[in-house]
């Protein structure tokens, strides 16, 4: 069984969380929450710092694509239990 949301589909897509770290220009920018039809990598699970998990079939995700410095499109994907923590956390700061 799947978790609930914990925000709104509106919350998911107006948070960027990318914003202030990028130094690139991003053209035809779509953000858009999907249902994975296969496994994917979460963007916050990759790296160094990541656990390495992954979006599975039938989960809601964030999809952000977008044609950056006029040369390639880039795209990624964050699963919603990431976006739930970077919501939060961000909604934490705004009380303290």
């Amino acid at each position: 069984m799947r978790e609930r949301p914990q925000f709104s589909d509106e919350d998911y897509i107006a948070f960027d969380p990318c914003e202030g770290d990028r130094d690139v220009d991003i053209k035809c920018r779509t953000v858009k929450l999907v249902v994975a039809r296969k496994e994917h990598p979460c963007f916050f699970g990759e790296g160094t710092y990541g656990d390495g998990h992954t979006i599975k079939p039938g989960d809601r995700y964030r999809h952000e694509r977008a044609l950056v410095d006029s040369d390639y499109w880039g795209q990624y994907r964050v699963c919603l239990p990431c976006m739930d923590k970077f919501l939060s956390d961000l909604r934490g700061e705004d009380d303290a």
